[in-house]
């Protein structure tokens, strides 16, 4: 075990010290979990940092489609997913071991109350089931 002065994230419990983009800040305190941000600087306060505001697009040459979860890193209650893409018709989201944990018809808010702590993906599907976008989201 760490000591706080050793700790990578002091501010939440993370005996396992992760921190899967080598920043130097655990994956719990993380605002951009897979992007190297040692500075975690967030221009918008919007709890994503800078380094991964960009489009995640599954799209072709040229596409312009997104997908943000608000707030990111997120404790419990509501997340927010803005979607560049008009074309959203339907969400999955797979945990990191890559276990569906939810599937649904597109919506802006998702309770998170019951899924575990951990790294989840959600993908944006059009009404044929093609991914659109995707972004990853850490649940403390």
């Amino acid at each position: 075990m760490a000591i706080d002065c050793d700790d990578n994230c002091s501010s939440a419990f993370n005996p396992d010290q992760a921190d899967s983009d080598g920043d130097g800040i655990g994956d719990l305190c993380d605002n951009c979990v897979f992007t190297f941000n040692p500075d975690q600087a967030d221009a918008n306060s919007d709890g994503s940092g800078d380094a991964c505001e960009f489009s995640t697009s599954f799209g072709g040459t040229g596409a312009v489609v997104g997908l943000d979860v608000l707030p990111n890193p997120a404790r419990n209650g509501m997340i927010r997913l803005r979607s560049r893409n008009f074309g959203a018709r339907y969400l999955s989201m797979r945990s990191a071991a890559g276990t569906l944990v939810m599937e649904s018809s597109w919506q802006e808010l998702i309770d998170i109350d019951a899924l575990a702590p951990g790294i989840y993906t959600i993908v944006a599907h059009d009404a044929e089931g093609r991914p659109l976008a995707h972004a990853r989201f850490v649940k403390h």
